[in-house]
């Protein structure tokens, strides 16, 4: 993940920030402040990944799956999961 959809933040869309990933649940849309989530996608949000693509991921990615995204070298082979609902 390069750039993600948060909710409850004072964050402009251009304004660079780094995700406090010792401080998120990795929860899509759980309604918290400075989470990942969107309020204009339904049942998920969207990621631009590092190679440039852009990927709508389920409110079903799990944690892990997120945190694993998160990373720059974890080894993890990941794929965005498209829309549950």
């Amino acid at each position: 993940m390069l750039v993600l959809e948060t909710t409850g933040t004072d964050v402009m869309w251009t304004e660079l920030r780094d995700l406090e990933s010792d401080r998120i649940s990795f929860v899509i849309n759980s309604g918290l402040p400075g989470e990942i989530g969107s309020r204009h996608v339904r049942g998920g949000a969207q990621l631009l990944m590092a190679d440039g693509s852009v990927h709508h991921v389920s409110e079903l990615t799990t944690p892990a799956e997120l945190r694993a995204m998160a990373t720059i070298a974890g080894g993890e082979a990941v794929s965005p999961r498209g829309t549950a609902k």
